[in-house]
């Protein structure tokens, strides 16, 4: 998937959480939210929308 998370990190991740979502910010390591703020919040946008609360 990326550096981060690998192939077999995602299927641990999904086994605990089934509906987990994985994104890939391009241009952007560990602290995704310095380094491309606003890909970043426009992925936080989309995903805090699609919550029902």
């Amino acid at each position: 998937m990326n550096e981060y998370i690998r192939q077999d990190d995602e299927e641990q991740i999904r086994a605990i959480f089934p509906q987990a979502g994985f994104e890939v910010v391009p241009s952007s390591g560990h602290w995704v939210h310095a380094e491309a703020p606003r890909p970043f919040l426009d992925h936080l946008s989309m995903f805090l929308n699609e919550l029902k609360l």
